[in-house]
């Protein structure tokens, strides 16, 4: 297994996406410019139908050294304000995270797997 420092370091990482999303929609793109201190970026993705919503993210150093993971999984209700995921990368990392509502951003939570 193969691991990026980038997903480690995305645990308790607060995203904005711009725009104030509907109370009741997670549908958007939420991004950090200054991960790592401003070394990296990660950007996530969520799209809704119904109940059943969709993550998907990408991380990359903003020189181009290292991994570039990408990846994703489905999220579930966890509480009124938040959603928890099952994800997989592009390296074959996996593990889980929680999503949560903090006014127009979120706050995103990932745990790999051992």
């Amino acid at each position: 297994m193969r691991r990026s420092g980038i997903i480690a370091a995305a645990t308790f990482l607060m995203v904005s996406n711009g725009f104030s999303a509907e109370p009741k929609s997670w549908t958007g793109k939420y991004r950090n410019e200054n991960l790592l201190n401003g070394e990296a970026g990660f950007q996530l993705v969520i799209e809704q139908t119904g109940n059943a919503i969709q993550v998907s993210f990408d991380a990359a150093y903003k020189d181009g050294r290292g991994a570039a993971p990408d990846g994703g999984g489905d999220a579930r209700i966890k509480g009124v304000n938040a959603r928890g995921f099952e994800w997989e990368d592009s390296f074959s990392n996996s593990g889980t995270g929680t999503i949560k509502r903090a006014g127009d951003a979120i706050i995103v939570s990932c745990k790999p797997r051992e």
